[in-house]
């Protein structure tokens, strides 16, 4: 996905990886969370394809989730690994860091207003494109 012209990334756009989307959202969901991005054109790309995360080392007491419980555990105290999912986005860069900066940490809300205990989390992702063709997620 990354913008490139002659070899190196665009220094038009930031990249960042969305993460922390609760499996039921849809696009239609993460555009009204990030309604104010979208309405004011400030992203290049955001094509929700519903890419699985799992969060290492995160374990959750939930009910929609994975269940990692040894048969011996009682039932009612599962451990669970919540599954999550991600997406890489592009913004101008004059607004990279306002979105990072006011919609990280935040919960993620419902179409109805009504918020989610989840929290989204953004990372900015650092894209080169020499001949290492690495990315790195800071």
């Amino acid at each position: 996905m990354a913008d490139v012209s002659g070899g190196q990334a665009s220094s038009t756009w930031s990249y960042f990886l969305v993460g922390n989307i609760p499996p039921a959202f849809h696009s239609a969901d993460l555009r009204c969370h990030f309604s104010h991005y979208v309405e004011g054109k400030y992203f290049k790309c955001f094509h929700y394809r519903h890419r699985p995360e799992e969060s290492p080392g995160v374990e959750h007491f939930e009910s929609a989730a994975v269940v990692t419980a040894t048969p011996s555990e009682p039932s009612k105290n599962k451990r669970t690994k919540k599954l999550t999912h991600c997406c890489v986005v592009a913004l101008y860069n004059d607004k990279g860091m306002e979105f990072m900066g006011k919609c990280s940490g935040k919960n993620w809300s419902k179409n109805d207003g009504g918020l989610l205990p989840s929290r989204v989390r953004i990372s900015k992702l650092n894209v080169t494109t020499s001949e290492s063709k690495s990315i790195r997620i800071t």
